[in-house]
């Protein structure tokens, strides 16, 4: 458990709560304690404060709430639910047991980190903060100079690019004469529906 939820005395509340929220309170709480400089030890003892930082740490962290930010409450919900991480260990028990969901991003970004490193993740992080379409001043003026047809694939529950943004740039290229699809992914596995669900929705377009 998060020194920060042991600390503020909030972390009771989350025994009752979903587990989208449950989610994205320890997420958010691992990242405050990573810029306070309290992060736990990777030993047997989780949440040992700690001023030695295993190698790829703040990393795995980073990765973390990149995937927690990449996927939607609906896929938490349906993937775990409130699941304990071990069937024998009850979170509420001990600040060590977690819940199923906790323990599979903890996993998956260790995992990734071992093959990530943090200058390439910030470069990553800097070059999605400075993207603006065709390098123009505004998203009108960057799409001016496409020629080619446009298909709009953007996935309905994706929470870091939202659909709405494609239906503003559909609206803009039609409104510059361009000839423009629109086909939305359906589901609740967020941003990566666009990557894992996209072969589905392109059978189903083929079908109707």
């Amino acid at each position: 458990m998060s020194p920060l939820l042991q600390e503020s005395g909030f972390a009771p509340l989350l025994d009752n709560s979903d587990a989208k929220l449950v989610i994205s309170t320890m997420a958010f709480a691992d990242t405050l304690d990573a810029i306070r400089g309290k992060l736990p030890a990777v030993g047997t003892d989780r949440w040992v404060l700690t001023n030695g930082v295993r190698p790829g740490f703040r990393v795995a962290l980073a990765l973390k709430t990149v995937t927690l930010h990449a996927r939607h409450y609906g896929w938490a919900d349906k993937t775990f639910g409130r699941k304990w991480a071990v069937p024998d260990k009850d979170p509420a028990k001990s600040w060590d047991n977690k819940f199923a969901i906790e323990d599979t991003l903890d996993k998956v970004a260790l995992a990734r980190a071992k093959a990530s490193d943090a200058n390439s993740f910030l470069y990553l992080a800097k070059a999605n903060q400075l993207f603006v379409t065709g390098h123009k001043g505004t998203l009108g003026d960057g799409l001016r100079n496409v020629r080619a047809k446009v298909l709009l694939v953007p996935a309905q529950s994706d929470v870091l690019l939202f659909p709405a943004y494609s239906v503003r740039a559909m609206a803009i290229l039609k409104s510059q004469g361009r000839e423009v699809g629109y086909l939305e992914i359906d589901g609740d596995g967020g941003h990566l529906d666009g990557v894992l669900a996209v072969t589905r929705r392109g059978r189903s377009s083929e079908n109707s």
